[in-house]
């Protein structure tokens, strides 16, 4: 529901990031990261770039990192700089291993650019989380197979997975405006993760069930 609460994307200049950081470290001088309080730090990545490039060329020592999305723009020599410049840590939000739900959820990436982002940001020294929705609508047994081979496939480059999170339906978002969509039934006396599926291989309990495997 990220786009119902905010209605457009905006971005600040590089410039103006660098001068806030400036500004933090002269006024607390224990400062040692900036934890990019955003959605996706890698929405602009020219601004990205450039933020690199003023925190390197003024030789700013300060560690920062956030939530990213996993984008296939994202080249090997942009995330050495981001590694450079001080970014050490970055949370993506691979949500599926199953293409099919990738693209249901609408993230825009393949799963073979997924796989390149992140042994490139692990590669880079920068550690390396990964989000994960178990039950989005439409979820399989196979689909969840398909995450469980991805993050098998690609141990050696994850730092850690972020504790799975069951997909809840919030208020507003699409899914709960459109269930019909998603053959997604809500249970009128639960809450976002009390719904199931029509043919009821998608319920909580199953849902639950995956996140403890």
């Amino acid at each position: 529901n990220t786009a119902i609460t905010w209605k457009k994307f905006r971005s600040r200049t590089a410039e103006n990031i660098f001068n806030e950081m400036v500004f933090q470290i002269k006024k607390f001088p224990n400062l040692q990261k900036f934890e990019v309080d955003d959605t996706a730090l890698n929405l602009n990545l020219p601004m990205l770039s450039d933020l690199c490039n003023l925190i390197l060329t003024n030789g700013l020592n300060i560690n920062w990192g956030g939530s990213a999305l996993i984008r296939k723009e994202m080249d090997s020599d942009l995330i050495k700089k981001m590694a450079k410049a001080g970014c050490n840590c970055l949370g993506y939000g691979l949500e599926s291993g199953s293409q099919k739900i990738i693209d249901s959820i609408g993230k825009g990436f393949k799963t073979k650019d997924a796989e390149r982002v992140i042994r490139d940001t692990y590669n880079a020294g920068i550690e390396t989380i990964l989000g994960i929705i178990i039950g989005f609508p439409g979820e399989t047994e196979d689909d969840f197979g398909e995450t469980l081979k991805f993050i098998e496939r690609n141990k050696d480059y994850i730092s850690w997975v972020h504790s799975p999170s069951e997909c809840c339906i919030g208020c507003n978002s699409y899914i709960h405006r459109y269930p019909e969509k998603f053959d997604a039934i809500f249970d009128p006396n639960g809450d976002g993760e009390h719904w199931y599926s029509k043919d009821g291989g998608n319920t909580h309990k199953i849902r639950q069930k995956r996140i403890r495997i």
